[in-house]
């Protein structure tokens, strides 16, 4: 489809899409021709890659769907022109900043590029708008007139004092001594970057100019971490230790992690055993900004942990180690939740740290504790690192699993919706927990979105052990998930369930009773007065007293929170708080 230009007097042009007629069709089997006739030259030269595509994880994928097996396969003619011309001009300029540009411009030129509308506009993705190289039925590329930009577009740079050496690799052979090692390790599911990298080597190896031109331009597949088990953790601890073993007893490695799974998380323990390294601090950075796309479990950022080498012997039993745990975890929650608050009294609406951030940061309080300890429970923690376990695990390795887990479910037990009060929250039943949580995850959903993740559900029933969780959803289908309603309850749970023994359920009672006496559009006064005896009946008189406060802080709170997703029943829900705001209690 052919967007073009009608001015019609105006300053601005008017644009309309037309389908293509035939000049159109023979201008552009004109340039397949010209390609065509061109490309082994233009190969010879260097100007268009000339490199297979080597199968492997990520690289089998355009070559088994669409049995493309050189890297050039994944351009279309008009791209594959424009490229060339670029490249044999940044040859003769010999700039290494065009050089890294064509790079950028030819991920926004393939045929894996995804074509797609916006809120507002029409758009294309890059080739790498995920780790992966995914095959396409309808794509877009840009003319050159739009993919320039990415050529010419400056890269941020940042100048650096003293020498600086550039080489590639094995770290568990590496030949120099440095006080710190700064690091960011594959992981058990790793993205591998050794393959989609040969995406741009393709393009860069002919014509790099200096200091590109003295590079290695090979991805070195063979030395690349890859993989699970016990090979996996072999390799990690060997690059590890080389780097310990490299550096004085003084001096500190700096590694960022970022993973949502507490299996990984405890291999990475056994790892730091094995290497002889202990973690002495840890801290959380947010690297990326939130979106549509990147709500409920999304990792916003990366958790930053110095490992130094351990010295001494520490003993420690499991009885001892989990009070440390959970109080290690507090703290750190406590400080991310507080960078959250903070953030939202500077006018912020999202939180700077996510639920899955506060989870990962839990996971690296723990490696704190654990490491610290050579022995646990008369284990020693080093050996057992080392030792293989093909097939089912020990005893001994359930116990960093064990503390691991204890990690994450702390953390998501101290984690407090925003806008309800900790000493509320502490007294809250474990059902009554769980509808909070959720209540506040559905309100970060993006307008129109009527159903979440069943897992996420599933999860947090979990963590805080509400076992009649399903009472509380109005669907539980995958990707359907959503709580009830005040209205939704009706009469339904009122007695004779854990939901139904705290001050949630009487809440949502009298916020329902309040949406339905709108609706049929009753007098205010009549309404109010019926809720309120509701309310004191519930409860009874005495017990009212001490439970209207907490009643109205929650009414409040759902007036708030279901703004987005339930806008009549949050209006009712405030309502219902100005009622007990403004009750007159005798006595």
């Amino acid at each position: 489809m052919d967007g073009r230009e009608v001015r019609q007097g105006k300053s601005r042009p008017n644009t309309f899409f037309a389908v293509p007629d035939a000049n159109d069709l023979s201008r552009e089997h004109r340039v397949t021709r010209f390609v065509s006739d061109n490309l082994a030259n233009w190969q010879a030269q260097g100007f268009v890659p000339d490199m297979r595509i080597e199968p492997g994880e990520k690289t089998d994928e355009p070559i088994r769907t669409r049995g493309w097996t050189y890297w050039h396969h994944l351009f279309a003619s008009r791209q594959l022109l424009f490229l060339a011309l670029v490249q044999k001009q940044v040859k003769q300029l010999d700039e290494p900043a065009l050089a890294l540009g064509l790079a950028r411009m030819a991920d926004w030129s393939t045929r894996l590029c995804r074509y797609g509308t916006g809120a507002s506009r029409e758009s294309i993705a890059q080739t790498f708008y995920n780790q992966a190289l995914n095959t396409l039925y309808a794509y877009g590329v840009r003319p050159f007139h739009f993919a320039q930009e990415y050529l010419l577009e400056p890269f941020s740079a940042c100048p650096m004092a003293g020498d600086g050496r550039v080489e590639m690799g094995s770290a568990a052979e590496t030949p120099y001594r440095c006080d710190l090692w700064i690091y960011d390790p594959p992981y058990a599911d790793a993205v591998v970057y050794h393959e989609i990298s040969e995406f741009f080597i393709a393009w860069l190896r002919r014509n790099a100019p200096a200091p590109f031109d003295r590079w290695t331009w090979d991805s070195r597949r063979p030395l690349a971490i890859q993989g699970k088990g016990d090979k996996f953790r072999a390799d990690m601890v060997a690059a590890f230790r080389a780097m310990a073993t490299s550096m004085p007893d003084n001096g500190l490695q700096v590694c960022m992690f970022t993973h949502k799974d507490a299996g990984v998380w405890a291999d990475l323990a056994q790892i730091v055993w094995g290497a002889g390294l202990q973690v002495t601090a840890a801290w959380y950075v947010s690297t990326e900004t939130t979106s549509e796309l990147k709500q409920g479990g999304y990792v916003q950022g990366t958790v930053l942990m110095v490992l130094r080498k351990r010295v001494g012997d520490e003993h420690g039993f499991r009885s001892d180690i989990v009070p440390e745990v959970r109080d290690r975890v507090a703290k750190q929650v406590a400080t991310l939740t507080g960078l959250n608050q903070k953030a939202h009294g500077r006018g912020r609406d999202e939180n700077v740290f996510s639920d899955a951030d506060i989870q990962m940061a839990g996971y690296a309080a723990a490696l704190e504790v654990l490491t610290a300890y050579t022995h646990i429970d008369g284990t020693d923690m080093t050996r057992e690192a080392l030792r293989p376990r093909e097939g089912k695990r020990t005893t001994e390795v359930g116990i960093v699993e064990e503390m691991i887990t204890l990690a994450v479910q702390t953390a998501n037990e101290l984690m407090v919706p925003d806008g309800i009060a900790e000493g509320m929250w502490e007294r809250f039943s474990p059902e009554e927990r769980f509808y909070l949580k959720m209540t506040a995850t559905e309100a970060t959903w993006p307008a129109g979105q009527l159903g979440g993740k069943l897992d996420d559900y599933q999860n947090f029933a979990r963590v805080y052990r509400a076992t009649d969780w399903e009472d509380l959803m109005a669907e539980r289908s995958p990707n359907k998930a959503r709580l009830k309603g005040a209205a939704e309850f009706k009469r339904a749970l009122m007695t004779g369930h854990p939901f139904a023994a705290g001050t949630i359920r009487p809440t949502l009672y009298a916020i329902a009773e309040q949406w339905r006496a709108t609706a049929q559009d009753e007098d205010p006064r009549t309404s109010g007065d019926r809720i309120l005896h509701g309310l004191r009946d519930h409860f009874g008189l005495e017990n009212w007293r001490q439970a209207r406060d907490n009643v109205r802080a929650l009414a409040a709170w759902f007036g708030t929170v279901w703004e987005r997703q339930r806008a009549e029943e949050a209006a009712a829900a405030r309502v219902v708080a100005g009622l007990i705001a403004s009750e007159r209690l005798a006595g």
